[in-house]
Order: structure tokens, then C-alpha cells, then sequence
């Protein structure tokens, strides 16, 4: 029977073809693809290009680059990282402009973030840019939100501060309006202190106090 090239049943050309399905296929140049490509058991990528990204995506408009849902598993990730270098971060991220470097949004009642450091290492560690930024800026809920929760287990503090090396404060705190520049309050035990200062310095006094006006 005849067969009409690049119809259905026919014969694969150089050109357009039907629906064709192939066991396997080998591409060795540039392939556009201009339709949605579906696949059913993953992808692997390796980069052959010197320094050249595994995998470069650009989303449409307010479409996001990448959208990653995550299999139905107890423990499944919408999306794991994994650094194969010696000193490679697993994630890394940069804003643009004016733009956050990196937004996180919990869900309705979950943080916006959970981070763990292993063994001994920190959970996260923040460092500012240039000669006077901020290693960490966080600003409450517009009405009545803390800036900043902290809650510590058993015996371990909740805080621990240590000031530059020269002459650094451990703490630098300002009230806003009438409001106390700091606020400490004890715990409930028989002999919890609102404050407790203790100098570790040669002739230091445990707590210096300065008043303005007609304070005490």
C-alpha cells in the first residue's frame, strides 16, 4: 500500500510530521520546542558547556520561573537542593533592584520558615553588607505583632548577644514614643531577677544607670 510521507502510518520526513512516537531518541544539536512536553519518568540534564547553568527557565508575566509541586508523601519536598562542591552553598538567591533576595510565605497557620543547623553548627548565620548594614532587619505585624520571638529549651538562654570586639555593646535597645527601651521581666521562679547584670571586665560595675530630666 502507499504510504503518505509524514502522515499518520506513513513515512518520518525532515519537515512536519503527525503524532509519531519513537522507542528511543538521540538529539545531538539545538531542538525548539514550541509545545507542552510531558514525561512520564523525570529528567536528567548534564551540561556539557563549561560553566554553562543545567537547567535555564524563564516564566511569562506574572508566571513564575519554576513551579514545583511535590509528590503526596509524608515527608516529600516541592523542591531539594544539593551542592556537589567543596564549599557551594545548597541555595543560593539574589534580588534584583530593589527586590528581596529571597521571600518566604508560611501558609494559614505555618511559619514562614524552619531552619535547623546540624550538630553543632548554627541555624542560620546573617552577615550585613558593605561597612554599615543591617545582619538582620525584622519588623512586627502592623498592629500589635513582636518584631522578634524567641524561646530557648530547658536551661539554655533565649538570647545570647556579644558586641564588637573594641568597644561593641552587647545590646543597643531604643524605646519609640513612650515606650521602654528595654523590658524585662522575670520568670515565675522564687528568685528570678527582671535584669541581672554581671561585669566580666577588670574594674567594670555589674550595671550602670543614667537618667534624663526629672527620671530617677
Amino acid at each position: 500500500p502507499n504510504a503518505t510521507p509524514g502522515a499518520a502510518g506513513g513515512v518520518t520526513i525532515a519537515g512536519s510530521n503527525a503524532a509519531t512516537t519513537f522507542a528511543s531518541l538521540t538529539v545531538t544539536g539545538a531542538t525548539t520546542l514550541t509545545g507542552n512536553v510531558s514525561m512520564a519518568a523525570g529528567l536528567t540534564i548534564t551540561q556539557s558547556t563549561t560553566n554553562g547553568a543545567g537547567l535555564d527557565i524563564t516564566g511569562n508575566g506574572t508566571g513564575a520561573g519554576i513551579k514545583a509541586t511535590s509528590g503526596a508523601g509524608t515527608t516529600a519536598h516541592g523542591v531539594e537542593f544539593v551542592s556537589n562542591g567543596t564549599t557551594g552553598s545548597g541555595f543560593q538567591v539574589t534580588g534584583n533592584g530593589t527586590g528581596t533576595g529571597f521571600r518566604v510565605a508560611g501558609g494559614s497557620s505555618g511559619a514562614g520558615m524552619t531552619i535547623a543547623g546540624s550538630s553543632t553548627s548554627n541555624g542560620m548565620t546573617i552577615t550585613g553588607g558593605g561597612s554599615a548594614g543591617t545582619g538582620l532587619s525584622i519588623v512586627g505585624g502592623n498592629s500589635g505583632g513582636t518584631g522578634l520571638n524567641i524561646s530557648a529549651t530547658t536551661t539554655a538562654s533565649a538570647v545570647n548577644l556579644v558586641g564588637g570586639s573594641t568597644s561593641g555593646s552587647g545590646l543597643k535597645a531604643t524605646g519609640g514614643g513612650t515606650g521602654n527601651g528595654i523590658l524585662a521581666t522575670s520568670g515565675s521562679g522564687v528568685t528570678g531577677d527582671g535584669i541581672q547584670g554581671i561585669a566580666a571586665s577588670t574594674n567594670g560595675t555589674g550595671m550602670t544607670l543614667t537618667k534624663s530630666g526629672s527620671g530617677v
